[in-house]
């Protein structure tokens, strides 16, 4: 392009100091923005002009124009003592703010020089042309939230607002532009509200300018998120407006500007009890809400979606869902679910909205025990029932079967709502055969969509937490699926949470048949792994499920070898020693969430240890009279707070070492414990054998002293016979299982090959013949290196059986956690 200037010239046969014009073309634009600053007013307009016109036709030209300075040449016009100027200044920066990469460019210079210099131009003493510019510039920055902080930083909105009644509708476009991009920040909107905006915002949606109407209801629907700004316009009568607007066929190209700025003011209750209002005489068809639902008819999409948005907006608490029920809201959104014509094709954007409103107004619940046919039961029931009632099941199975995955999230989502409810809900929504569709998209391991998955989890769980149709269900395929989710990769803690709290529903009442589908699946490893998890939901989702599953021995033993009792120790320990975060956590549901982890990790942990003896007796020190050692059993001794617990399948699998033994007890003689990962146990045919006679023994025992009396000589005899309390310093069985540890290679030592031994050694062996023979006894670590039998008596209550000095004998006790600290046997 080439640009026509009029210059002076000086001319020969012209007096001294006088000039000519003459044309200059400019064909570069760096060259015109040098022609900015010339000193001659009608060069530096031209120039303006010129660039202005350059600007218009491509943002490349604009961002050309920025990166040659032009943008800091204007901005320094925009104080030119020539008022013309000024206007052409600002007209240029109008057209070259458009622009995002201009405004990004140039970010620092507009904050700091170019706002501050608008604020004169807005004065009614500033000509409208100028007036126009400037607010023009105004509405092209506040799209950037860093610029915005500082146009709001000058206190503009008075201005603004005061700019809203000026009769230029050009100037009214740009300042309801501006206040759309300030009413982004609470502050934008707080400030507008400071300025009384309602009453011109008001008469501005009479405009005859249907551009202004949708700009003023934008500002309305931005306004009104703040609790202050909707009291205010709900003074000024901008509510009633607003449904006027929307009820009128003439403002239908405007209704779905005017539908998102009442959804907003739907968010008081008192709103909705205004528009739902019926007159006197009239009907509810009379009332503005059912002539709204009526708008779900029309066949513009974009309407339909909009009416959707203000019923789920207006579905805030059970009393607002009672007024749209009273509407049949339910019935006219499920309306929009699918066509009403099979061969129709769906329209994913209408049936996602109409899936979200119905779960918004699913949401309420109602437990009286009202029978249906009762008035009240149909005034006061449930929104869910409602929905069921209005024929929506058949319709959302049609959205989960559909391609459209936003449909069929959008269905299991509204599904997931209404299962919470009653009983009879689940089973009408089961026995339409929606389960196996839930079960498919859970075995989409391949292409996953994690929040279509976490709503078919919560289904699965809803489903499940129903005795009858848990029977029902088919969970080998469910549970492998599930299982299967538990593995995905990062940022799906909801979903893993999900699928938790769906296993465990499952795993309630679990029969042998679950049991075993679920331990085919190996998911032990991953549900531990889980209990490391930063997300506590999923923290204590995994502790619940481990809860709920160690009530099987075999699963017990599973977690136990998967690492569950050192985590859940650690969740132990941090309860005595509190970590920072608990012990100055200022976030309230945050404390309480870490308390819960704790608490459901310690119940956890019990559960485990109660299965698992072996690492009960390491940790705690203590079995109790209803521990009986019937399976595999070791003692490796005692588990500090912050040891890890020792795994028997490697120390079967390490060589002997400087180590204390191991006592390993196989009272079922077991060849190999898969649940513990070993794959062949030592043979201990002589505790077997011991077994077999003790069998005998205590059928023929007449009573409980007697078998106490029995089963302790016979502990004596196998283990080195009794030692007196005088020659006990001098007796040490060290040296015979140290012949036993060389001869086995090992450190694990079946207590069957043990023929000398001390108190910790007889004592245990005592605890397993007590168990096999149905006596009632207690074993309990006491300290450096001696344990005790302690039994039950109806003459000296818990007494400890001497089964070292004299075999038999009872030793009254105060309590068992006496013998922690104190040996009961006086030594010399």
């Amino acid at each position: 392009c080439s640009y026509v200037f009029a210059m002076g010239k000086k001319s020969k046969e012209a007096e001294e100091g006088q000039f000519k014009p003459i044309s200059l073309a400019i064909e570069d634009v760096g060259t015109l923005i040098l022609a900015l600053k010339s000193k001659e007013i009608a060069v530096a307009g031209k120039a303006c002009d010129a660039i202005d016109a350059y600007a218009e036709i491509s943002d490349k030209n604009k961002l050309h124009i920025a990166s040659l300075g032009g943008v800091s040449v204007l901005i320094d016009l925009v104080q030119h003592e020539d008022e013309a100027i000024r206007h052409r200044a600002t007209m240029c920066l109008s057209t070259l703010t458009k622009s995002y990469d201009v405004r990004i460019q140039n970010r620092e210079i507009i904050k700091a020089t170019l706002i501050p210099q608008l604020v004169p131009l807005l004065s009614l003493s500033t000509q409208p042309v100028g007036q126009e510019n400037a607010v023009c510039i105004l509405a092209n920055v506040c799209s950037e939230y860093t610029i915005r902080k500082d146009v709001l930083g000058q206190n503009f909105m008075p201005m603004l607002v005061s700019l809203l009644s000026a009769p230029q509708p050009d100037i009214n476009c740009h300042v309801l532009s501006t206040l759309n991009g300030l009413c982004e920040d609470y502050d934008g909107r707080a400030q507008l509200m400071a300025a009384q905006p309602a009453e011109v915002l008001l008469s501005l949606l009479d405009s005859d300018y249907r551009h202004i109407q949708e700009l003023a209801l934008a500002v309305v629907a931005k306004a009104s998120r703040n609790h202050q700004c909707r009291q205010q316009l709900y003074n000024v009568g901008i509510l009633e407006r607003l449904v006027g607007f929307i009820t009128n066929p003439s403002y239908a190209k405007s209704y779905e500007v005017a539908l998102d700025a009442l959804a907003t003011m739907l968010h008081e209750r008192s709103a909705l009890e205004r528009v739902s209002h019926v007159p006197e005489g009239g009907t509810q068809a009379d009332s503005h809400i059912f002539k709204i639902l009526q708008l779900l008819k029309q066949d513009v999409q974009s309407v339909k979606v909009a009416v959707l948005a203000c019923i789920r907006t207006a579905a805030q608490d059970a009393d607002s869902r009672r007024i749209l029920r009273d509407c049949r809201a339910e019935a006219a959104v499920g309306s929009q679910l699918v066509p009403d014509d099979p061969k129709q094709p769906i329209n994913p954007t209408t049936s996602s909205a109409a899936c979200q409103t119905l779960s918004a107004l699913a949401v309420s619940k109602v437990t009286l025990n009202i029978s249906p046919p009762n008035n009240l039961y149909r005034a006061l029931k449930s929104s869910a029932i409602a929905c069921v009632d209005a024929g929506v099941i058949p319709k959302l199975l049609r959205l989960v079967s559909c391609e459209d995955q936003t449909c069929t999230q959008a269905a299991l989502q509204t599904i997931a709502v209404l299962l919470r409810h009653s009983s009879d809900t689940r089973k009408q929504i089961f026995e339409s055969g929606i389960f196996s569709n839930i079960v498919d998209i859970l075995e989409q391991i391949s292409h996953q969509n994690f929040s279509m998955q976490v709503h078919a989890a919560t289904c699965v769980a809803a489903f499940a937490s129903d005795m009858h149709l848990r029977n029902a269900m088919a969970t080998t395929k469910i549970i492998s699926a599930l299982v299967a989710l538990l593995f995905s990769g990062p940022h799906t803690n909801t979903l893993k949470e999900q699928c938790l709290v769906a296993l465990t529903s499952l795993a309630s009442n679990m029969d042998i048949a679950r049991q075993a589908s679920l331990a085919d699946t190996q998911p032990f490893e991953t549900i531990v792994g889980l209990l490391k998890s930063a997300e506590h939901a999923v923290v204590l989702a995994a502790a619940r499920l481990i809860l709920q599953l160690c009530n099987d021995p075999s699963s017990a033993s599973a977690f136990v070898h998967a690492g569950a009792l050192d985590i859940l120790r650690e969740a132990a320990i941090s309860r005595t020693y509190p970590s920072e975060t608990l012990r100055f956590a200022r976030d309230t549901e945050k404390l309480a969430s870490d308390i819960n982890c704790v608490l459901i990790n310690l119940t956890s942990l019990e559960q485990l240890l109660s299965t698992d003896l072996s690492s009960k007796y390491a940790v705690t020190g203590h079995l109790n009279n209803l521990d009986r050692i019937t399976h595999v059993f070791f003692d490796a001794g005692k588990v500090g707070e912050f040891e890890k617990l020792p795994r028997l399948d490697k120390l079967l699998t390490s060589p002997r070492s400087n180590q204390r033994p191991v006592i390993l007890a196989n009272p079922a003689g077991l060849e190999k414990d898969t649940c513990l990962g070993i794959t062949h146990l030592p043979n201990d045919t002589k505790l077997i054998e011991l077994l077999h006679t003790i069998s005998q023994i205590a059928e023929e025992s007449s009573s409980k002293d007697h078998q106490i009396q029995l089963l302790a000589s016979i502990v004596a005899e196998r283990m080195g016979g009794a030692i007196s309390i005088t020659q006990a310093r001098q007796y040490s069985a060290r040296l015979h299982l140290a012949d036993i540890q060389l001869e086995l290679n090992s450190n694990v030592i079946p207590i069957g090959k043990i023929s000398c031994g001390s108190y910790m050694e007889r004592a245990l062996l005592f605890k397993i013949l007590a168990d096999h023979a149905g006596l009632e006894s207690h074993l309990v670590r006491g300290e450096y290196g001696r344990a005790y039998n302690v039994i039950s008596t109806n003459e000296k209550g818990l007494c400890v059986v001497d089964v070292m000095h004299v075999p038999g004998s009872l030793h009254p006790i105060p309590s068992c956690q006496h013998l922690h600290t104190n040996h009961p046997f006086l030594v010399i």
